[in-house]
């Protein structure tokens, strides 16, 4: 089932709050240890998505990039780390 941390957690957590984006984040990798793979949409990562990408690294997950190329999503990589 597809997860969007960044669509589910701001309907609960205050996103201004950094104790709440903590544990936002930490949500996310909670999730992301239960999950197959590791998608990453658009070319611009946030601080959070770059801390769910290293967690996907050190815990194998299959990670998968999309990328926006003049309006079109690409997939422009796939790989087991």
């Amino acid at each position: 089932m597809p997860y969007a941390p960044h669509l589910h957690n701001p309907a609960f957590l205050d996103e201004d709050s950094t104790d709440e984006r903590k544990a936002a984040i930490e949500l996310g990798i909670e999730i992301l240890k239960r999950s197959d793979e590791f998608w990453i949409f658009g070319n611009k990562l946030t601080l959070g998505m770059k801390q769910e990408l290293q967690a996907a690294k050190s815990l194998g997950k299959t990670i998968k990039y999309l990328e926006d190329t003049n309006g079109k999503i690409t997939f422009s990589s796939f790989r087991r780390c």
